[in-house]
């Protein structure tokens, strides 16, 4: 996945770019949520030292983008389901008739998924793995100084 955008600030190796919010952006969290409806801060890796004002195209690696969709979307449906046939399996043991229980348990397990989500995003961030990457510099912020390249 490539998205362009503006370094905003540099931060220990890694760069802060805006970048415009793409609809498969919106729900990923991969980046930080955050300066409004249109934009996003994204922590990037800096190995091409894009300086602060520089337009860079950024990058995930396909794979981690997949695997990041699929916990993001299919982990809950996953719990739901799940809750919703152990639910319905311990009524039948309980001998409790409705579908009650299913709808319990699966409310219950669905906020459980939330909750995996949020303790794999947070290993996911310390790890690094899933940062984008900045893999071009497209444009040059203007420096000031007399000669710089632009």
């Amino acid at each position: 996945m490539r998205e362009v955008g503006k370094v905003l600030r540099l931060e220990s190796g890694l760069a802060v770019v805006e970048v415009p919010r793409s609809e498969a952006c919106r729900y990923c969290r991969g980046c930080y949520l955050g300066l409004d409806r249109d934009k996003m801060l994204a922590e990037a890796k800096n190995q091409l030292q894009a300086k602060v004002g520089d337009e860079v195209a950024l990058e995930m690696e396909p794979e981690k983008f997949v695997t990041a969709a699929f916990v993001i979307y299919l982990i809950p449906v996953i719990f739901l389901i799940v809750g919703y046939f152990t639910g319905d399996f311990v009524a039948n043991i309980l001998n409790i008739r409705g579908a009650s229980v299913g709808i319990i348990f699966s409310l219950a397990l669905f906020a459980l998924a939330y909750v995996a989500i949020g303790a794999i995003d947070r290993r996911a961030r310390l790890s690094g793995r899933f940062d984008p990457r900045i893999v071009e510099i497209l444009k040059r912020a203007k420096t000031g100084v007399k000669g710089a390249a632009e």
